[in-house]
């Protein structure tokens, strides 16, 4: 009787695959088999010195950096992207983590990480989004790599406002100074932290959040993002 009305449910509120909106797929899957098929996926977590990486400035000497896909203007991950923060789709960002996470535990350097740190929203944008996309990407890879996220170790406060049209430098200086570390933050000492972001662009919030950590003492950090702008 159960399967009987999950497939009558099916029917009515098809599963659409996140890529395309248009083919249904199964409940227990993301995207349609074309879509997965085209899906620019990285291998970054088996590379020590990939595109993530180098895409940094050298401000923070990040001890290992990845991202899952690829981000192309008008492609799949885009649409996804953009489901996740704007149309309240946190589900998605965090079947994602799991999946990510699935990947990341073959990762030499990342087998010692202690916990997993989403990079927070200034509070006025938390409040109108209603949710930090990040976190729940943070919560699937947790559940995944079994570490346990810490989302009050930093605050933010400066609301930065959009940087997608920002050069490098300029988003460097407007994020100069953007967090705070909290009180929560000392229980990060000599530890190996993953900092977790949505999209990484040119990499001026990641080492602006890893600056701040650095304060802590012998902590060490490394990162990881949804996608990497192209």
């Amino acid at each position: 009787m159960l399967t009987f009305i999950k497939d009558i449910l099916h029917l009515v509120y098809p599963n659409l695959c996140v890529g395309c909106h248009v083919e249904a797929v199964d409940g227990q899957e993301l995207f349609c088999i074309e879509c997965e098929s085209r899906l620019p996926i990285t291998d970054f977590h088996s590379i020590p010195a990939n595109e993530a990486m180098n895409r940094m400035s050298g401000g923070y000497p990040f001890v290992s950096g990845t991202s899952m896909f690829r981000f192309y203007p008008g492609g799949i991950v885009q649409n996804m992207i953009h489901e996740i923060k704007y149309k309240s789709q946190t589900n998605i960002a965090r079947r994602l983590g799991r999946r990510y996470g699935e990947l990341l535990l073959q990762s030499e350097v990342l087998k010692d990480i202690h916990c997993i740190i989403p990079i927070p929203l200034h509070p006025v944008k938390q409040r109108s989004r209603g949710y930090n996309q990040s976190t729940y990407f943070a919560d699937g890879l947790s559940y995944m790599m079994k570490r346990y996220v810490v989302s009050d170790a930093l605050k933010r406060t400066e609301n930065t406002g959009t940087q997608t049209s920002k050069k490098r430098f300029e988003r460097l200086k407007t994020m100069m100074n953007a967090f705070e570390l909290n009180r929560k933050a000392r229980t990060l000492q000599n530890k190996h932290v993953l900092l977790v972001d949505d999209v990484l662009t040119t990499g001026a919030t990641l080492e602006s959040c890893a600056l701040t950590l650095a304060k802590v003492p012998g902590i060490r950090i490394s990162f990881a993002t949804i996608a990497i702008a192209q």
